[in-house]
């Protein structure tokens, strides 16, 4: 968050934070936290949501009718729900190399209005372009027909970041997905290198 404060333009300041936490955070440490900042330090405002996914890409867009711009940092940890997975099964150890590795992680970004991007002459790393979502649980035929709805909008889907996990059913459904129209993404006879970004993004493993 101080990274991503350090390098926001003043005009921007102060920034409401939209904060996504795992169910596994204790609601008292979250409430503790927010406390902590004010608008002297470049947060305007802190709203905790439980949300992941499309869910929470989606709750930024309603953000953004009211603010200029927002700040998102999402956190995740599979570390705490370790023994709870090991106990199903789910780690990967040495009899099961498809099972997941605990961990712990969190990522932030800033989005913007486009009329405030263009009037701050500010250089975005990324733009919304298309955004689909199916409620439907994750699976083969879900995820061939969300590609095969994108391949319709967009000409060629570039780096994918995905929130596998390293277990067979994930690898498997994303193998299939991308046969539905390989040719649209990078490096499409190798899949391995086609998928940039490995880990999961909030509580989507579950």
């Amino acid at each position: 968050m101080e990274s991503l404060l350090g390098r926001l333009p003043r005009m921007l300041k102060p920034i409401p934070l939209l904060l996504s936490v795992p169910e596994t955070l204790n609601g008292h440490e979250i409430n503790r936290w927010i406390e902590q900042y004010d608008e002297s330090l470049g947060i305007a405002t802190v709203e905790a949501v439980q949300m992941s996914g499309p869910a929470l890409v989606g709750k930024m867009n309603q953000l953004l009718e009211k603010h200029d711009a927002i700040m998102c940092i999402a956190v995740d940890s599979l570390y705490e729900l370790r023994e709870q997975l090991a106990n199903q099964a789910k780690v990967m150890t040495g009899n099961n190399p498809w099972g997941i590795i605990p961990s712990e992680g969190a990522a932030g970004l800033v989005v913007c209005r486009k009329n405030v991007v263009e009037t701050l002459k500010l250089e975005p790393l990324a733009e919304f372009g298309y955004l689909a979502v199916n409620d439907n649980p994750v699976n083969a035929r879900n995820m061939f027909h969300l590609v095969q709805q994108a391949s319709m909008h967009i000409d060629n889907f570039g780096e994918v970041y995905t929130d596998m996990t390293n277990l067979r059913s994930h690898t498997e459904d994303y193998g299939f997905a991308l046969g539905a129209k390989a040719e649209q993404f990078i490096n499409p006879q190798q899949p391995k290198r086609i998928n940039s970004l490995w880990g999961t993004m909030a509580h989507v493993h579950q």
